[in-house]
């Protein structure tokens, strides 16, 4: 198999320390929260094909985050440029998940 990004995924390195804030309230819930923290659906490769499975579970418990980047060139790895501004960070302890069975969308 050809990895596509080539030699630079092996210098890729991340070091951030995430601290923890406060329960954020339903209401202080933003869409574009809620968009990057629902997720309804998963896709994975199977030995038939990229397959996708629904997902099932109720909104996570969100709590507002920061995150101190020690080091990070992921993007740089990635042959990608640096995105201007600070990250947005969110933690939950997570909830339960039912995932139904995949099919082969390929």
């Amino acid at each position: 198999m050809t990895n596509l990004i080539g030699d630079r995924v092996n210098q890729a390195v991340s070091a951030v320390n995430v601290t923890i804030g406060d329960e954020m309230e339903r209401e202080d819930i933003t869409p574009f929260d809620h968009y990057l923290t629902a997720r309804w659906g998963l896709w994975t490769e199977l030995h038939r094909g990229l397959s996708y499975a629904p997902v099932d579970h109720p909104r996570w418990p969100l709590y507002r985050a920061t995150a101190d980047i020690c080091q990070n060139n992921l993007f740089e790895a990635a042959g990608l440029p640096q995105p201007d501004g600070l990250p947005v960070v969110h933690y939950s302890p997570g909830v339960t998940v039912r995932i139904g069975s995949p099919k082969v969308t390929t």
